[in-house]
């Protein structure tokens, strides 16, 4: 419980990789791996990142994808050891990837899925999602 509320804190209750805000969540958010477990990652505040479900189920155990502008792999972006300016910035309600880790991640991710645009849309317009 301590590690959560840790971890949540450090992300100001958003999801670190799609920016979704918890209260919003229908569901619970979770404590994500960012190095998974099978892959010996421990639940700890340096391995773990404030998720929410639809990121996480995606996320799973992988470490890695492709680029889908270069087809190259690489590594997943990693809340604990990187700036999510970095590698991502917003396109209205769109989250853009600027670069190859960031495009791979949302792809993964499927963050800009269109009922995730729709949903951060609505708490953009009504002042409640900051970009």
């Amino acid at each position: 419980a301590d590690l959560r509320e840790f971890v949540r804190h450090q992300a100001g209750g958003h999801c670190e990789y799609c920016r979704f805000p918890d209260q919003f969540a229908t569901l619970r958010f979770h404590l994500d791996r960012v190095v998974p477990g099978q892959h010996g990652g421990e639940y700890s505040a340096t391995n773990c990142a404030w998720s929410c479900p639809e990121c996480n189920s995606r996320k799973l155990s992988n470490l890695g994808s492709v680029d889908p502008n270069t087809r190259e792999k690489v590594w997943l972006f990693d809340p604990r050891n990187q700036s999510w300016h970095d590698h991502f910035r917003w396109d209205g309600a769109r989250i853009v990837g600027t670069s190859a880790v960031g495009r791979a991640t949302a792809r993964l991710l499927q963050i800009n899925a269109p009922h995730r645009v729709i949903a951060c849309g609505n708490l953009i317009e009504a002042g409640l999602l900051a970009q």
